[in-house]
């Protein structure tokens, strides 16, 4: 600022600018008090959980496990608990034998326009 404008300056400016910048941080007694709170924080001791509290989160928890063991026990809708019993170890002709052709018919009439010239030229053929 020119010299002349200065000399212009309101009373109220010019004492403002003596002042400084106005950017000014809190005193030392301020960073002191939050000291001293944080490490009576730190000190305290911590929230203990009453006798009640623990033993309805030992009861919670132990009713989710309960529930989670009965939904995977459980079988899944739509299975044939009789199949799932049966022996694994069937061979895949014997597995063949005990399918309905009736059910076999249904099920490639539904599924006609997945099956390409590719898959009936591999299938082999039986007599």
């Amino acid at each position: 600022m020119p010299n002349r404008e200065q000399e212009k300056l309101p009373d109220l400016l010019e004492s403002l600018r003596k002042q400084g910048d106005g950017l000014s941080g809190p005193g030392e007694a301020y960073f002191e008090a939050i000291a001293a709170k944080a490490i009576a924080q730190a000190k305290a001791p911590a929230v203990k959980r009453s006798l009640r509290t623990r033993w309805l989160a030992v009861a919670a928890s132990v009713i989710g496990l309960l529930f989670a063991t009965w939904w995977i026990v459980q079988p899944a809708e739509g299975t044939d608990p009789s199949i799932a019993e049966k022996d694994i170890t069937l061979s895949s002709d014997e597995l063949l034998a005990e399918i309905n052709v009736e059910d076999i018919d249904a099920y490639v009439s539904d599924q006609i326009d997945e099956f390409t010239l590719e898959l009936y030229e591999e299938a082999p053929i039986k007599e």
